[in-house]
């Protein structure tokens, strides 16, 4: 039953609550110890207060005891020859018994024990002595320091103490032992239980309550937290924890909240971005493939109905579905490269030299390549670990948009060896490119407003597969169009490794 209150109370209390009960219950813990302790000393100190005055009682009574029989002043053989003459000896017992009542009072006890621990005296006259346990009476005649005992008898707890007559010779002439009640003792130790009592439950109450309040103020932070946790799980990406930057545990778990918030706002505009992107290039290829499928089904419905049989005007006819055809198949593989770009695993690696594979390409050339083509390639190879069909597709795509967006106009093609990176740059002296073109350039079925016509413009993914294949292989790409000074293209490629460290780029 306990461990399942225990159990219901972890799970339905909060932290404000079970936190200062728990650091209250601990300090009532260390109060009751220390309080036990406390009365356990303080009442072996009482009855060692009240065996010492009994002892000093005794020790006056010797002095009058040594004026009528000078034993104390005497040498041990006068005290044995005194004690061993019975009738001296009784008479020693019962006067010593006297004396320590007439100093003691009536609170005290007195019973005196000759040499063979048999009861010679008792003070008051028919009192009841309390019975203690021969081994005392032995130990005290061995000469011990007196130790007080605590007796139950049938009035109550009894303080008891026993000294020996002669403590020069403490088996010659008998023991003296003084009993006094224990009630001012107790009365006492109540009273400090009391106040002990008192005390725990104040600084149970004081603790419970200063612990809510230092306990409520600590959790504040974690209250704003929660608070953040649920916006955030209620749709806020925008919600933070706004603790202010800490060493403590709470401060490392709001920076860890905010760090998680700030990932899954990320997440989600990745993934709201990638999903506009998608629905906008499905909506781009679909217009794409839509108007040369359009053109081409008009042209077959015309010839289908048998209405042109002119070849003059069946010979364009036949030219522009063909036309439209090719664009449409260009379209497909541009389209088939992007989704192979996306989802395909990386290439495998191979190295390569840019200066020979690019100057083969700038060989084969491309339709519209213009009578200026200079290359200022570096002297010696320049090694890069990588696709080389991929590095061919890149350097391919970039001719032909030279060739397509700056007709004629002269190209300066430049390598060299960058920072650890293969640089290869690609300059027109066209027209250029407006500002508010160039921000997205690189974005799939995007043509400036220059380039609206689909016979000049292409499909607009050229550049987008340039990109993702320059990034697939570690590197960068940017473009460059100052007004009035033509397009440059920069494409950084790591070099291999062999190549740094031979210090190609000196």
């Amino acid at each position: 039953m306990n461990q399942r209150a225990a159990d219901r109370f972890r799970a339905e209390a909060s932290l404000q609550w079970r936190l200062p009960i728990i650091f209250a219950v601990i300090l009532l813990l260390v109060l009751l110890l220390s309080d036990a302790t406390q009365y356990v000393i303080l009442r072996q100190n009482l009855i060692d207060s009240k065996s010492r005055v009994l002892v000093e009682d005794v020790n006056q009574s010797r002095i009058l005891l040594d004026r009528f029989f000078h034993l104390e002043s005497g040498t041990t053989d006068v005290i044995q020859h005194a004690c061993a003459r019975p009738q001296l000896a009784d008479q020693i017992d019962t006067t010593f018994a006297r004396f320590i009542a007439n100093t003691t009072g009536s609170t005290v006890g007195v019973v005196v024990y000759d040499a063979n621990r048999q009861v010679v005296d008792v003070e008051p006259a028919g009192a009841k002595a309390p019975q203690v346990q021969n081994q005392y009476l032995l130990r005290v005649q061995s000469g011990a320091a007196p130790t007080p005992l605590v007796l139950d008898t049938a009035s109550g707890q009894m303080l008891v103490v026993a000294v020996p007559i002669a403590p020069k010779l403490p088996t010659a002439c008998g023991l003296v032992e003084m009993s006094i009640s224990m009630d001012s003792v107790n009365h006492l130790l109540r009273q400090e239980t009391g106040l002990f009592i008192l005390e725990g439950l104040i600084g149970f109450a004081v603790a419970t309550v200063l612990g809510f309040l230092l306990t409520r103020r600590a959790l504040l932070p974690l209250e704003r937290l929660k608070a953040a946790a649920l916006e955030l799980a209620g749709g806020n990406l925008q919600a933070r924890s706004q603790i202010v930057a800490r060493n403590d545990e709470v401060g490392v778990l709001a920076q860890a909240f905010d760090t998680m918030a700030d990932q899954i706002e990320r997440a989600f505009m990745e993934q709201k971005a990638s999903e506009e992107r998608t629905k906008r290039f499905i909506a781009d290829a679909s217009h794409e493939l839509r108007t040369p499928i359009t053109a081409l089904k008009g042209y077959l419905d015309v010839l289908r109905r048998g209405r042109v049989r002119d070849p003059a005007v069946l010979e364009p006819a036949l030219e522009s579905m063909s036309q439209e055809a090719e664009r449409m198949r260009k379209l497909v593989i541009d389209l088939l490269a992007l989704v192979r770009l996306d989802n395909a695993p990386p290439a495998a690696k191979v190295q390569f030299d840019v200066n020979a594979l690019l100057g083969s390409i700038l060989d084969e050339g491309v339709p519209g390549m213009p009578e200026e083509c200079v290359r200022k390639l570096t002297p010696h190879p320049l090694l890069v670990l990588g696709d080389p069909e991929a590095f061919r597709t890149i350097m391919r795509n970039l001719l032909v948009n030279a060739c397509t967006y700056a007709k004629g106009a002269r190209q300066v093609w430049t390598t060299s060896a960058h920072e650890g990176s293969a640089r290869i740059e690609v300059h027109d002296d066209g027209p250029g490119i407006p500002p508010e073109d160039a921000i997205h350039i690189f974005e799939r079925f995007y043509r400036g407003e220059k380039t609206r016509s689909r016979e000049d413009g292409g499909s607009g993914l050229g550049l987008s597969i340039v990109q993702g294949l320059v990034e697939s292989m570690g590197g960068r790409i940017a473009v460059a169009s100052p007004p009035g000074a033509g397009t440059t293209f920069t494409v950084d490629l790591p070099l291999a490794p062999l190549q740094v460290e031979g210090g190609a780029g000196n």
